[in-house]
């Protein structure tokens, strides 16, 4: 089975903050903010899409808010 190297990667520093954390969660997602704020240029950020915007979409597509 072919193994993408990249999400190894990912995998691999997601099991490294888990363990920094020692089973706590509060522990864990502290740890993952101040790793954002470490690499903060190489994040992406999603573009913003205000609520009225995403109604409209849904309304065009039939589709229905849950």
């Amino acid at each position: 089975m072919y193994e993408d190297p990249i999400v190894t990667e990912v995998r691999e520093a997601g099991q490294a903050l888990a363990e920094q954390a020692k089973g706590d969660l509060h522990q864990f997602f502290q740890n993952l903010r101040e790793a954002q704020k470490q690499y903060q240029d190489r994040l992406v950020q999603a573009p913003f899409r205000r609520l009225q915007t995403v109604e409209s979409d849904l309304q065009h597509s039939g589709a229905h808010p849950a």
